[in-house]
């Protein structure tokens, strides 16, 4: 068979396209809750171990004060550590926004053409 008869049988299942992950609204939320849970934890930890370190040198330090330092800390600490995560949320929500375009550009496009066929 000649290259131009393989195109023509070739459906586009069968085209060669890079795998693309699915996303969708429910797996949005869970990536975005685990992300907050994570922060959440990663700030209790640094909390922990701020009073903990102050312990060990026989130093009080108020909970409230070592909270405060250690959402400071957390913060940039979250975007290194949670790279991943951060970076399928993003993903996700770009792709859930291009699909809400892409509804949104079909639709007016039904809507158009059935002014169209309406004014005729």
């Amino acid at each position: 068979m000649s290259e131009s008869t393989q195109d023509a049988h070739q459906t586009p299942e069968s085209a060669v396209t890079p795998e693309q992950p699915v996303y969708t609204r429910r797996g949005l939320a869970r990536d975005v809750l685990l992300f907050t849970l994570a922060r959440i934890v990663l700030a209790a930890a640094l909390t922990a171990a701020i009073v903990g370190i102050g312990m060990l040198f026989g130093v009080e330090v108020y909970l409230l004060v070592a909270l405060l330092f250690a959402v400071i800390i957390a913060m940039p600490l979250s975007i290194v550590l949670f790279r991943p995560l951060r970076f399928r949320i993003t993903s996700a929500i770009a792709a859930i926004d291009e699909q809400r375009r892409r509804d949104r550009a079909e639709l007016e496009a039904k809507l158009r053409s059935g002014r169209a066929s309406d004014s005729r």
